[in-house]
């Protein structure tokens, strides 16, 4: 887990997350609507908490950290690029000093849904490769 000392999760994370792709072209996460189109180049990857139904509670996500895998045979993937993050309201890129690529969440507010834009990586659910490690943290 990124920069916490936290015990794993015993339970399945994929029945208390949903993770989303969506190919975009990143012209798109600066204008709204009526944008002219263009052929996606990159992933818009959206986070959401799902309700859990033995919890009275709404389900939030309060942080959230990503870190970018790097791997010696890293040949042949596009490298993860982050544009437009600094426009992002709930994530930051963190400056970690043994040059990590990270993500953190901006304040520990609650947020239903976490998401970001990554440059290229078209083919990131098809190749199945695991290029992020998250940890999210939840009320």
């Amino acid at each position: 887990m990124p920069g916490h000392h936290v015990e794993p999760l015993k339970r399945d994370w994929k029945k208390l997350f949903k993770v989303e792709f969506f190919p975009i072209h990143e012209s798109e996460l600066s204008c709204r609507n009526n944008c002219e189109k263009k052929s996606p180049n990159g992933l818009y990857i959206i986070i959401s908490a799902i309700p859990q139904l033995d919890s009275p509670l709404p389900h939030f996500i309060k942080g959230a950290s990503c870190m970018v895998i790097k791997k010696p045979d890293d040949k042949g993937h596009d490298p993860i690029e982050f544009p437009y993050i600094n426009r992002n309201l709930k994530l930051k890129k963190l400056d970690c000093p043994n040059g990590e690529l990270m993500l953190g969440h901006r304040d520990a507010s609650n947020k239903e849904t976490v998401s970001f834009f990554i440059k290229n990586n078209l083919h990131y659910e098809e190749k199945k490769e695991q290029r992020f490690r998250c940890t999210l943290v939840t009320e």
